[in-house]
């Protein structure tokens, strides 16, 4: 079997580095947590790896697909994951390139609030009147549902999936308070739900550029919203162009 490299993410930046390596003739493996990520890849005849794997069943995965080189493309937020991925390849002793999402310069607005992270917005949440845009997705939904009043005045935007939607349904939520669907989000889709829900307050994480981040920021300063801001974790890694430019390179010494 001929060396693989396997790229990590369900995200736009990992399915860009996926159709790159198909494009480029280089051997590669996409891995997706979910059946919802491989439908949003692009069918280009590669392999797909569907289901989330702890570190050593990543060891395991890497010897039996003859992995020689890890891509890490996953959420800026991802933490756990990451360090996952991280753990499996210094163990087998694999090359390992996180790609770092570009940011944006934010637009000046001085309703941003920054967080140290969802605790913190929530705890501020819950001295702040007013209906909240909640957008940090399914899995900080339990940091949110004891502040007051969550149920009647926080909006959760979600992604169309069974186990988000129980996850909101669990909190606590009405299925009036679930907003089921896929983003990014144009700044005008932004500014027509928080004028239709009459949003005080946006909830969301640092996604950078390809997280629709900077067009929810401006909806909420062209509304007077303020904005509660998860900061994004610190970490090392490089562009997509230096990781392609690396695939290149390698890919013309095989």
């Amino acid at each position: 079997m001929q060396n693989r490299t396997l790229i990590f993410g369900g995200t736009s930046e990992g399915r860009e580095l996926w159709e790159f390596c198909s494009g480029a003739g280089i051997p590669a493996v996409l891995s997706v947590a979910t059946d919802y990520g491989e439908e949003l890849v692009h069918p280009s005849g590669g392999k797909i790896h569907v289901g989330r794997m702890n570190s050593g069943e990543m060891r395991i995965f890497f010897q039996k697909e003859n992995i020689t080189q890890i891509i890490d493309a996953t959420h800026p937020h991802a933490v756990e994951v990451t360090e996952n991925i991280r753990k499996a390849c210094r163990t087998a002793g694999l090359p390992y390139l996180r790609l770092l999402r570009e940011e944006g310069d934010l637009p000046d607005y001085s309703g941003i609030i920054r967080c140290r992270d969802a605790a913190e917005a929530a705890q501020l949440l819950d001295d702040m009147p007013g209906q909240v845009l909640l957008t940090t997705g399914s899995k900080e939904l339990k940091s949110f549902a004891g502040i007051s009043g969550f149920s009647e005045r926080v909006y959760a935007r979600v992604l169309p999936l069974e186990d988000s939607i129980r996850a909101c349904r669990e909190a606590g939520l009405p299925p009036a308070r679930i907003l089921a669907e896929q983003g990014p989000f144009s700044k005008a889709w932004n500014l027509l739900v928080m004028k239709e829900k009459q949003i005080r307050i946006l909830v969301t994480k640092d996604s950078g550029l390809r997280g629709g981040f900077r067009e929810k920021i401006e909806a909420a300063r062209d509304l007077n919203v303020v904005a509660l801001v998860i900061r994004r974790p610190p970490e090392e890694g490089i562009s997509m162009a230096e990781i392609k430019r690396i695939l290149s390179e390698g890919a013309s010494h095989d």
